[in-house]
């Protein structure tokens, strides 16, 4: 039996590689040779308890994120990178307090689950053991962010780790540059869904209705989408937008700031939901407009809701979206392009029942398992 410490980046349930990685650690639940541990950041989000119900032991420690935000204005991004080695160099002081405990645990493999984070990378090294680093950001592209210790030295320090997980091949061939070809692992994500049939059509009203769900940041796309919903209904193709996700941020009061300056209509902002699969429902067509989406895990859970989904034919998005057969793509950045196709689906609903179907049957190739089996192959051959 393994016994492997799965390092999370931070300890909210519904967050996008937390989520993930939860859906693969169920399936990993029922396999006999493997036992699973896990450390998470301190903070009161959730995961602990979702953990104990799972009956994996958790170990809490100050693990910070150690990336930070690119800005234009330089003392604010000196600023930035200061404050992300700090975090970096908090979060090897707090795993060295945890070596004890986790040596005391003979933990075989270190499992990373994102590159946000170093405890897992600073724990290997430290315990000398093996390691595997599951990569889910692009970094600039994605997320507007950099390591503070340097692009060069993350890539030393992730080229370090025996086998290194990428979640799209456009992620692939982005790090195939950095790092040893060999070590990299294409696993899509395994997504678990709501009990959800699909109906086998389904009445558009007069009114469009558009639904963005994620981080409000401004890499996720959602000011360029709001004035693209602006443009269309004073062009007279009426939608609404609502917009699902944490509305704490700085970013998200400037989302509904400029709304509100602009007396722009339609538009709503809903914060986090639990109840995002039923709240799915309520909704025509999904919108997914990050600079780019390192794989799409929203993607997948709107076609299994049967909404028609429309992104950016950036990222790992051409990879889910076949244009026209099971969603729609625009060019990214291009608001003429994504004005164009939402008038076209506006103006052609009787025949996007196909494009439901064929999303919804898509979706549960994300729905087998096969990701949690492939990583668990990938800790057993180490």
């Amino acid at each position: 039996m393994k016994t492997v410490l799965f390092v999370f980046h931070d300890s909210k349930p519904r967050s996008g590689a937390t989520a993930s990685m939860l859906d693969i650690i169920d399936n990993l639940l029922i396999k006999e040779d493997i036992k699973i541990l896990a450390l998470i950041p301190k903070t009161n989000d959730g995961l602990r308890e979702l953990l104990e119900k799972k009956k994996i032991e958790s170990i809490e420690a100050k693990i910070y994120g150690g990336r930070y935000p690119l800005t234009e204005r330089n003392l604010e991004a000196l600023t930035y990178r200061f404050k992300g080695l700090l975090k970096s160099l908090v979060t090897y002081f707090s795993a060295l307090s945890t070596l004890t405990k986790i040596n005391n645990l003979k933990v075989d493999v270190i499992y990373s689950n994102s590159s946000d984070n170093y405890a897992g990378y600073f724990l290997s090294k430290l315990l000398r053991v093996k390691h595997i680093w599951h990569v889910r950001e692009f970094g600039v592209e994605d997320q507007n962010c950099k390591h503070a210790v340097g692009e060069k030295k993350f890539h030393k320090w992730l080229n370090s780790s025996e086998k290194i997980i990428v979640i799209s091949k456009a992620l692939k061939g982005k790090l195939a540059k950095h790092v040893d070809a060999q070590k990299l692992c294409l696993v899509y994500d395994d997504v678990k869904f709501a009990s959800v049939e699909l109906t086998e059509s389904k009445n558009y009203g007069s009114i469009l209705k558009l639904l963005m769900v994620g981080t409000l940041s401004e890499g996720k796309g959602q000011k360029f989408v709001i004035d693209v919903v602006n443009s269309l209904n004073s062009r007279g193709i009426h939608c609404t937008l609502s917009i699902a996700g944490d509305i704490d941020s700085s970013y998200a009061k400037y989302l509904i700031d400029y709304v509100k300056i602009n007396n722009i209509s339609n538009i709503s902002f809903l914060g986090f939901r639990e109840d995002i699969d039923s709240l799915r429902g309520n909704y025509d067509i999904g919108i997914v407009a990050s600079r780019a989406e390192a794989f799409g895990r929203v993607t997948i859970e709107g076609m299994s809701a049967g909404l028609v989904m429309v992104a950016s034919n950036a990222g790992a998005n051409p990879e889910l979206i076949s244009d026209r057969k099971n969603g729609f793509l625009y060019e990214e950045n291009n608001a003429q392009s994504l004005s164009n196709v939402i008038s076209h689906i506006f103006k052609n609903k009787d025949t996007l029942n196909d494009v439901r179907y064929n999303a919804f049957q898509f979706s549960k190739r994300f729905d087998s398992g096969v990701s949690s089996q492939n990583i668990f192959n990938i800790i057993k051959n180490l």
